[in-house]
């Protein structure tokens, strides 16, 4: 069984709608980013997540939206996608607490695989990953 396979197990999925959204999003020549538990399991051991967060560069596209998102769902999968479109999420997504914690942890797991990039990190994230450690 393949990751993808694997993948679309988890979640209930009778066809891949994550690659359907990739497809249409190169169709449409959409600057996208993957962001999140799924993007983070790309890069190491990959931990189950329901969830696929992605920012569209949604400028010079027209969308009908949230006033900052784009909530999508399939009756057949159990992912939830959420397109953030909100300008302030360009740079960097801010979460609630429990979020925050689960991004620390991802950033966490991509240290502890490629501790080289730790360097990369801004000073605030090292000093909340250290306060974590302890």
């Amino acid at each position: 069984m393949n990751q993808r396979s694997f993948f679309n197990g988890v979640t209930n999925g009778w066809k891949d709608i994550i690659q359907e959204l990739m497809d249409n999003l190169q169709q449409h020549n959409m600057d996208y980013c993957v962001i999140g538990g799924l993007a983070v399991n790309a890069y190491v051991e990959p931990v189950v997540s329901l969830d696929l967060d992605i920012v569209v560069v949604a400028e010079d596209h027209n969308i009908e939206r949230f006033p900052h998102s784009i909530n999508l769902g399939s009756a057949d999968s159990d992912v939830r996608i959420q397109i953030q479109t909100d300008p302030r999420y360009q740079e960097f997504i801010q979460w609630r607490g429990s979020k925050r914690q689960k991004d620390l942890a991802d950033i966490m797991r991509i240290i502890e695989s490629y501790p080289h990039l730790e360097s990369e990190l801004p000073e605030q994230v090292i000093k909340e990953i250290r306060r974590a450690e302890q």
